[in-house]
């Protein structure tokens, strides 16, 4: 087991996320360490957790639905193995430098629910493990879902090996 959260709210969603099968792996900086889903491959989803964040116990709520989120996700890509719908990692980049609880309550239930919020030096972004038959179709849903809460989308940010697996 790796070294304790010092938040309790945190240290229990991290608890609880070992409950289901992740592993986690510390870190140092910010991101006090990252939790990985029980899939092994290179797909596995990941969710960070930072050292200090603003409102630890909304840190926690968020990772704790997080790793709920992707666990379901992950019994639904094993359940559906072969089948079309496929979890796609990308980020959003927002035009907004915050956003108020206000606003990431707007997200959620506007359909990011399976997104990460975060902020940090002024630029918001939002991590997001969705499933979708493809990636443009999982890109082109997350913004959408963002411009319905009334925020708009500055750029994408997608890993170098996402783009590489999504072509063959």
């Amino acid at each position: 087991m790796a070294k304790d959260h010092p938040n309790k709210h945190i240290r229990e969603a991290i608890r609880y996320a070992e409950r289901l099968g992740w592993r986690v792996t510390t870190s140092t900086g910010h991101i006090w360490g990252v939790l990985w889903c029980p899939e092994h491959s290179r797909e596995g989803c990941r969710v960070r957790v930072f050292s200090t964040p603003r409102d630890p116990e909304k840190h926690a709520r968020y990772g704790r639905r997080r790793v709920e989120r992707l666990s379901t996700c992950l019994t639904f890509m094993l359940v559906n193995k072969g089948k079309s719908m496929t979890s796609h990692e990308f980020t959003l980049i927002l035009s907004a430098e915050e956003v108020s609880d206000e606003q990431c309550n707007s997200l959620y239930e506007a359909g990011c629910d399976d997104g990460t919020i975060s902020t940090s030096q002024r630029v918001t972004r939002i991590d997001f493990c969705r499933d979708a038959p493809t990636l443009e179709d999982a890109i082109r849903s997350a913004i959408g879902n963002v411009n319905a809460a009334g925020l708009q989308v500055r750029r994408v940010e997608i890993e170098a090996d996402t783009i590489a697996m999504h072509k063959s």
